[in-house]
């Protein structure tokens, strides 16, 4: 791919483009000036063509859902560029932080189109592009949009993974400059949930797919209509390729032209990773769980040191879905995993081991047994979805509660 390539190997595609900026914006601001087109009327409508680009995934952790940009062709210039909602940094101060919450700005920025080929070729994903059928009026719209979007005031906005990103804001932008309505003839599976959406993205991923399973709650298992389901780039371009635009004369027009793949996917060999699965591990914390048990069941030893691991990884997760109760995502603040991951492990969990020890009981464990038992219902119902290590976590730490109910009445002297 050539030195420039891999000198963009650690750098993420959208950190990339603001280092790009200064070469180009003298032509931007040009390009997107209303009073230039409006004075000069330099820009003949005709002659542009407008695409909606779909990024297949690759194996980056931001990029495990694809992405979706926009391109502009003046074929009577020769200028090409891509228009993209998705630009962050990671170098801003407390990125990961602000992004759980909800609090993440990203920016509107403008690329060449070669730069933006380079970053996916170098990744190995495809680029597929729909050319929209706009009239001449449309696309003098859709550039007037543009430009009071790239405005500075304008051009940064709070970023929401489900209902404001890259694709919905290439979306609407388009939509808001047609003369009529959409007209989708997509549909939309039985039963089909954000969760079970992401799934689909993340099969190869299991760590994140427990992150997401972890901080998503109850709204991310409910249905989602067709609107909601273009979230994700490769769902926007399979609503586009069968939409129509219904106009204000009853007309109807196809809102895609032609498609065509203008880069191709190319395989690259995934790093393999021997760190074991979130199954395994919760799995064997299961089994631990089980054995310990037994032992403590038949001879009486008190495995303490083991409930203080297994109450300290709850506690801490606890604080951070607590926590997620304030984040602006709308789809995370009721989170049933909090009867499971909950503060209530460090602030009572280690006093009531310490009692245990002295053969006494304590009402956290009985509190957390309810706790757990409804965590299951919720589950059980379809309420919302747990992972399936959460689930044998879940197992783990109720089997060791409902032994604290039921040790001491059968030896209560002989635990230390």
């Amino acid at each position: 791919m050539g030195k420039r390539v891999r000198n963009l190997r650690n750098i993420s595609y959208f950190c990339i483009v603001k280092q790009l900026y200064i070469y180009f914006l003298a032509f931007l601001l040009l390009f997107f000036s209303i009073k230039e087109h409006a004075a000069a009327q330099r820009v003949d409508y005709d002659s542009l063509r407008v695409s909606l680009l779909t990024c297949s995934p690759h194996d980056e952790v931001y990029s495990l859902y694809g992405h979706t940009a926009l391109r502009i062709e003046n074929l009577q210039t020769g200028e090409d560029f891509v228009v993209n909602y998705g630009i962050f940094s990671f170098e801003k101060p407390f990125f990961i932080l602000r992004f759980v919450f909800g609090l993440t700005d990203y920016e509107m920025g403008i690329i060449p189109l070669n730069y933006f080929m380079e970053e996916y070729s170098y990744w190995g994903s495809s680029v597929t592009q729909q050319v929209l059928n706009l009239t001449k009026v449309e696309k003098e719209r859709f550039m007037l949009a543009l430009s009071e979007n790239y405005r500075p005031e304008n051009r940064v906005y709070r970023y929401n993974f489900f209902y404001n990103n890259c694709t919905t804001r290439a979306r609407d932008i388009l939509v808001e400059s047609l003369d009529g309505a959409v007209e989708y003839n997509d549909t939309v599976p039985d039963q089909l949930t954000f969760r079970k959406m992401l799934h689909e993205k993340t099969a190869a991923h299991p760590w994140a797919a427990l992150g997401n399973d972890l901080l998503l709650g109850i709204g991310a298992d409910r249905e989602v209509s067709l609107d909601e389901k273009q979230f994700l780039p490769e769902d926007m371009l399979l609503s586009a390729d069968s939409a129509y635009i219904l106009q204000n004369d009853g007309t109807r027009r196809k809102l895609v032209s032609e498609k065509t793949i203008l880069l191709p996917a190319r395989d690259i060999p995934a790093e393999n990773s021997s760190f074991p699965s979130p199954v395994v591990i919760s799995g064997a914390i299961l089994l631990l769980s089980v054995l310990f048990s037994f032992v403590e069941w038949k001879k009486g030893n008190y495995f303490w040191w083991y409930d203080i691991l297994l109450f300290l990884l709850c506690g801490i997760c606890g604080i951070v879905l607590t926590a997620m109760i304030f984040s602006a995502h709308p789809t995370v603040s009721q989170n049933a995993q909090i009867l499971l991951f909950n503060p209530l492990f460090l602030i009572f969990g280690i006093k009531a081991i310490v009692r245990f020890r002295k053969g006494k009981m304590h009402w956290f464990w009985l509190v957390e047994i309810l706790f757990l038992c409804l965590l299951l219902v919720v589950y059980s119902f379809e309420i919302q979805w747990l992972d399936p290590s959460v689930r044998l976590l879940t197992l783990s730490v109720l089997l060791r509660c409902a032994m604290k109910i039921a040790l001491p009445s059968k030896k209560p002297a002989v635990l230390k």
